[in-house]
């Protein structure tokens, strides 16, 4: 941005339109598209290979992306997972606060990381 300084755009920053997630992922579809096209169904890897799903793996060899392994850990470390083992009095009572649908993802998780349904 320092290297493109613009003194109009700064200070007429009020006139710049906010773009939201779904415009943006319009915009990508659309242009991915017209590259489909210009290339006469030549496939394009647009991602990074780590989190290509075009990728083929060893049979037998687990592949979690990098963000999937940080999730997964922020997950197995949070404390509502693991509540029930170490605060099993406060579980009682945080348990009710969530629905059925709830509940599910809670358990979706313990199961992933070894752990019983509550």
């Amino acid at each position: 941005m320092i290297a493109h300084f613009n003194k109009n755009l700064l200070f007429n920053m009020g006139k710049v339109k906010n773009i939201n997630i779904k415009e943006l992922e319009k915009l990508k579809d659309k242009l991915n598209f017209i590259l489909d096209i210009l290339s006469f169904n030549v496939e394009h890897e647009v991602l990074p290979l780590p989190y290509s799903e075009s990728v083929i793996r060893p049979k037998g060899v687990e592949h979690r992306s990098d963000i999937d392994a940080i999730l997964d850990s922020i997950a197995k470390n949070s404390a509502v997972l693991n509540m029930p083992e170490g605060l099993p009095e406060m579980w009682k009572y945080t348990k009710e606060s969530y629905d059925e649908e709830g509940i599910k993802i809670i358990n979706k998780y313990r199961k992933k990381f070894n752990l019983p349904e509550v």
